[in-house]
């Protein structure tokens, strides 16, 4: 059923499944696969307390890869990581979930930098007619 999170999902398996989409770029493939990212998305925001240091890292990398920023999660799993204060993590993935957040906060400022602009064209554009 659309919309419904299944129970047994474990967080592996969602870090497992956005690893595997971002390594075969498959945003760049397929034109829906947006809706399975945020599928996973929403999934692993529903069971963010159950993700192991790897998973989060992995997760991340993966929407950082695919240049998607799903704040709902973004929220969760910054609060995750400050909440346990990189403990459990190991070095690589605490380099990979660095990494993701400074790609995602960049992407995310780039967004907001560009509709900035777009919304001065706009604004530039009406003033002139008046």
């Amino acid at each position: 059923m659309p919309g419904r999170m299944h129970a047994e999902t474990r967080p592996q398996h969602l870090a497992t499944l956005a690893w595997a989409m971002a390594i075969a770029r498959v945003e760049d493939t397929f034109q829906h696969a947006g809706n399975a990212m945020d599928a996973v998305a929403q999934q692993a925001a529903f069971s963010h307390h159950l993700f192991s240091a790897q998973n989060v890292a992995i997760t991340l990398w993966a929407f950082a890869k695919l240049l998607q920023a799903p704040e709902p999660l973004l929220f969760l799993f910054r609060r995750h990581v400050r909440r346990n204060q990189f403990r459990g993590f190991e070095a690589m993935p605490i380099a990979a979930t660095v990494w993701a957040l400074a790609r995602i906060a960049e992407v995310s400022e780039h967004a907001t930098r560009h509709n900035a602009f777009i919304l001065d064209l706009r604004n530039s554009a009406g003033a002139q007619r008046v």
